[in-house]
């Protein structure tokens, strides 16, 4: 492994810092996710360049990922969607799983309106393409860390066809997370438990994907 890919940090703080903690401190923990070792290098060189955010950990794995997250507690993780092991949208869902959990960007070269019901599903906190500039990628990881989050509305054609390949079931779900209702209130509406809805949300992510896999999208 390259030294600068070392996923590990050993001067890296262990827990995660309140918001209130990185106002005090200027910080942003993130870690960055990326199959491609060119891409993973140029994030984290304009990361290191932006105050306030510090890339403690990096790499092209959600296996390492996971170990990462768990190991530094990062404020931010900056997700590929195409990885060697697992789907960053599966990663995302996982991730959120944590406690604390992370902000969660997932960063994309196909980062098209089909993938937003997708990223809602998974509990992204922000969707971003490649292409976008240093500038909108460091102020979205800053949003991101101060707690807000930064999704673009979904299309009602996107909600239709994202609707159209799912189970009957699934729709007050992908309606009520499409509004930003937390995933323990939904079960609680629907009186179900959040292990079981959580299992739901990757049917639906898995059902979708092969949408996009269809479609040739991404």
């Amino acid at each position: 492994m390259a030294p600068d890919d070392d996923p590990r940090n050993p001067l890296g703080m262990t827990s995660r810092p309140s918001h209130a903690a990185i106002a005090a401190t200027g910080t942003a923990r993130v870690v960055i996710v990326d199959d491609h070792h060119a891409v993973r290098a140029g994030l984290r060189a304009v990361l290191q360049a932006e105050p306030g955010l510090d890339p403690v950990g990096v790499t092209g794995t959600a296996r390492e990922a996971l170990a990462l997250v768990d190991d530094l507690r990062p404020d931010v993780v900056v997700l590929d969607y195409h990885l060697p092991d697992e789907h960053g949208l599966s990663l995302c869902l996982r991730l959120k799983g944590a406690e604390p959990a992370p902000a969660a960007l997932i960063y994309s070269a196909f980062a098209d309106e089909q993938l937003m019901p997708l990223a809602i599903i998974a509990g992204a906190d922000a969707v971003m393409s490649k292409a976008a500039d240093a500038d909108a990628l460091c102020d979205t990881v800053h949003t991101l860390a101060a707690g807000a989050t930064r999704l673009p509305p979904i299309s009602p054609a996107a909600m239709e066809m994202a609707a159209a390949q799912l189970e009957t079931e699934d729709l007050p779900i992908l309606g009520m997370l499409a509004h930003g209702t937390p995933p323990a209130e939904i079960a609680v509406t629907l009186q179900v438990a959040e292990s079981w809805l959580t299992i739901r949300r990757w049917a639906m992510l898995e059902r979708l994907r092969g949408m996009r896999r269809s479609s040739q999208i991404g």
